[in-house]
Order: C-alpha cells, then sequence, then structure tokens
C-alpha cells in the first residue's frame, strides 16, 4: 500500500512507464513508482492523463481526485474490483445487524464529540459567554444513545462550531472562507476512508447511520467523523486568513502524512484512518465482537 500524496498543480502530461507514473510539465519531468503513490490529487485543469495509466492506477487501488475550475473537489477514480471477496462482503454488508449499526454509529459520535471537546481545551477555545464548552460537550458525550436517536450530534456541533469559530459561523455558508478549508480537508480525508473501503471489498453507498439516495460516500461519510477535528484544527489557523490558496491546499492534504500518537505508538494519520476503519468493518461482519476505539492524542 503506497504512501506518497502527489499534487498536481500546473500544465501537464501524466503517464506510464516500467511502474513509474511518469509526470511531465513545460520544464521538468518527475518520476514516481506507483508503489509509493495512494492518492493524486490533480488540482488544475491543464492535465492530460492517460488511459493506461489509469488502468494501471484502478490495478493497485491508487485514487485519483479531480478539481473543479475554483480548484475544489469535484469528482474521484475509482477501481471496481479491488477485493477477490467483494461479492461475499456485500451480501455480509447487506445483512448488517441494525442493532450492531446503532451501538457502531452511537461509539463514532461519542469518540467524534469527545474529540471536538479535546480540540477545543487544546485550542483555549473551552469558554464561551463563560459556559466551559468541555463540560456541555462532555456531557452531550454522555447523552448519546443507541443510533443517537436524539441527535447529540447535531447540539455538539453548534456549541463546538460557535466556539472554535465565530458565533454567526455557518457550514452552509459559501461566502465564509472558513469553510473552503473545511471542504476540501474533509474531501482529502473522504477519499483515503473510501479507498480503504473499497480495498477490503464493501460498498461506500450503503452506510450505517447516512443513506442518502444521491450520496454514494455514505458508509464514508459514517466513518469519516472522528477524523473532522483534524482538519478543523488546521481551519481554526486560517481565520485571519483572506485567500485560500495552493499552499493551504497543500497542508491540508500534507495531514495524511502527519505523525499521531497512539496507545500503541506513532503512526501516520492515513495509517492510523486505515486501521479504524478496518475495525469498524471487521465489528460490522462478525470478525470482531469489539467495537472500535480511538487512542489518539490531537
Amino acid at each position: 500500500m503506497g504512501w506518497r500524496t502527489i499534487v498536481v498543480t500546473k500544465h501537464a502530461k501524466i503517464s506510464y512507464r516500467m511502474e513509474q507514473v511518469l509526470i511531465q510539465t513545460d520544464d521538468n519531468l518527475v518520476q514516481i513508482p506507483i508503489s509509493d503513490i495512494q492518492l493524486i490529487l490533480i488540482a488544475t485543469t491543464q492535465v492530460v492523463i492517460t488511459s493506461h495509466l489509469l488502468m494501471e492506477l484502478a490495478e493497485q487501488n491508487v485514487r485519483v481526485i479531480f478539481t473543479d475550475k475554483k480548484k475544489m473537489p469535484i469528482g474521484e477514480f475509482n477501481p471496481y474490483y479491488c477485493n477477490l471477496n467483494r461479492n461475499k462482503n456485500i451480501l455480509s454488508q447487506i445483512s448488517w445487524d441494525e442493532g450492531k449499526k446503532g451501538q457502531l454509529w452511537q461509539q463514532i459520535i461519542k469518540i467524534k464529540i469527545a474529540n471536538q471537546a479535546k480540540l477545543l481545551t487544546k485550542l483555549n477555545r473551552k469558554k464561551y459567554n463563560g459556559m466551559p464548552a468541555e463540560d456541555d460537550l462532555n456531557d452531550l458525550m454522555a447523552q448519546v444513545n443507541l443510533s443517537d436517536k436524539t441527535n447529540r450530534e447535531a447540539v455538539a456541533a453548534r456549541i463546538y462550531f460557535q466556539r472554535l469559530f465565530k458565533v454567526n459561523f455557518k457550514r452552509r455558508d459559501d461566502e465564509n472562507l472558513i469553510n473552503a478549508y473545511l471542504n476540501f480537508g474533509y474531501t482529502v480525508l473522504l477519499s483515503i476512508i473510501t479507498q480503504e473501503i473499497c480495498s477490503a471489498g464493501y460498498l461506500t453507498e450503503l452506510g450505517i447511520h447516512h443513506d442518502n439516495m444521491e450520496n454514494v460516500y455514505n458508509l464514508s461519510s459514517d466513518f469519516i467523523e472522528p477524523f473532522r477535528v483534524f482538519v478543523d484544527e488546521i481551519a481554526f489557523s486560517k481565520l485571519d486568513s483572506t485567500s485560500f490558496d495552493l499552499d493551504d491546499k497543500l497542508e491540508l492534504v500534507n495531514l495524511l502524512n502527519q505523525n499521531i500518537t497512539t496507545s500503541k505508538g506513532e503512526f501516520l494519520l492515513s495509517n492510523f484512518m486505515k486501521s479504524f476503519v478496518r475495525n469498524c468493518l471487521n465489528y460490522m461482519s462478525n470478525k470482531n465482537q469489539k467495537l472500535p476505539e480511538f487512542n489518539c492524542k490531537l
């Protein structure tokens, strides 16, 4: 499994030769072993990519994300077949136990809210209008029930975003530059999670909680929740920014190579994400009876 993230930002031809990805720009030629690559981000509309390379990338389960004219992610190239047990796993996924779905979603939301509380503490954003936000969020975390039927996630999100950013912050405000950081960063994380789900031979369309008929990444959207705080922290550092440029995007992409500390040692964030996804899938498929944990320092 590769580890490198390649970002192409200017006019180039990208092709394949002898296990190498060739990136030919107007003034340079770069060769990268395809086995080293986990993700290619095409951050320009001025790229030509050969069908031979796309075939090789699909066979080695390397994801390719394309951006639009505004330099925001617009689509992905995904392989059809990533796992010999795909048909068996899909049949298992279709019949996943509803009770276990509810238990896993409850666990995911508890982890998400706990991470939000930790980040507020780390960034000294615990208090707003004299109220200790960390205590509020931890209280909400304790109230998360099976399947989060009382939607503590949404209540926590309102408290969290208002304390992390501004009291009038809204996630659906396209004019707010912070949302550009969040949307781009979340897409990068979502791609790695989607890659791991496909690699394990499951469908991203069938979620344990998300069930939007227009969302082909429902399961990925479930599993990304505990990891959003890593993007949020970078977005917080950009509160005074007046632009969202290439360096900002590269910083978000480089999140995947960030070293994090867990109870089992240090890992790249991308590898920790993959491990968490596998643990979730194994739990739902009865390969592991223990709910996944998130022993990671922010």
